[in-house]
């Protein structure tokens, strides 16, 4: 894509990641369909973010399982030279307030 943002409407394989924030009348829906429909599509992550429960789902193939994580997430996509490290309980916190 030469650093250029692709023209809409965009194929869905070219997400390297999509991240929701989870919400109550959707999280079905996202957890089930939506998350089968993008990696389906080819996208290479799909990550959930539970305000609530502070917790990310990730997703990385159709059949994977999933992972639900609680202390630190690494994304490293093809290509960057660094990973991307979160410290999910301080994100939450900056972002919701409390421990």
């Amino acid at each position: 894509m030469d650093g250029k943002r692709p023209a809409y409407p965009f194929d869905q394989s070219d997400l390297l990641l999509v991240v929701e924030v989870e919400s109550p009348s959707t999280a079905r829906y996202d957890y089930q369909k939506k998350r089968m429909l993008y990696l389906n599509a080819g996208v290479r992550e799909y990550w959930i973010v539970s305000p609530k429960a502070r917790t990310v789902s990730r997703w990385r193939r159709a059949e994977d399982p999933g992972e639900v994580l609680t202390q630190e997430i690494r994304w490293h996509p093809l290509g960057a030279t660094n990973p991307l490290i979160i410290d999910v309980p301080a994100s939450f916190a900056e972002a919701l307030g409390g421990p």
